[in-house]
């Protein structure tokens, strides 16, 4: 029981964290000063501008759940977003977009509501607690990120020489 205790504790304060302007701002910087990069690709994998609207997508996505909407965007094939979103200006305005969609969602959630039941995407059958739709909303852009970095680094650009 402690465990769940714990981790409903980290939630709660990842809730925390995710309401506070400065902190999404901060990973929304982050994200965005990394897009500078936008034209390098890789064979057989995303393209970095891809992982950008990917991390954007999964935004729109967690947020509509929590919103209990259909997401506002054509999340794309495999999550990558729309093919009509294609310049660095484009993709950063749709990653900028996402995050102030999610703080809108993001501020919907409170103690009394974490475990209510919530279809996690527009016409899914099965429904999760908000709880895990707010962990994802947490987890998975710090995931993309460490792709982000890694992917940079495969293809010889320094993240930290970029500062």
């Amino acid at each position: 029981m402690q465990g769940i205790f714990a981790h409903v504790l980290t939630i709660h304060s990842g809730i925390t964290f995710l309401r506070n302007p400065s902190v999404t701002d901060d990973f929304s910087r982050i994200a965005v000063a990394i897009a500078v990069c936008l034209n390098v690709r890789r064979e057989g994998v995303r393209s970095f501008a891809q992982l950008v609207k990917h991390v954007a997508v999964d935004n729109y996505v967690d947020a509509a759940s929590l919103l209990r909407e259909k997401p506002p965007i054509d999340v794309g094939e495999h999550e990558n977003g729309p093919d009509s979103i294609e310049s660095k200006a484009q993709i950063l305005q749709f990653v900028r977009d996402s995050f102030a969609y999610m703080q809108k969602a993001i501020r919907t959630v409170n103690q009394d509501n974490l475990m209510e039941p919530l279809q996690f995407a527009a016409g899914a059958s099965d429904t999760i607690p908000r709880l895990r739709i707010v962990d994802a909303a947490m987890a998975h852009p710090w995931d993309i990120y460490g792709q982000m970095i890694e992917y940079l680094r495969m293809t010889g650009i320094d993240p930290q020489a970029k500062r």
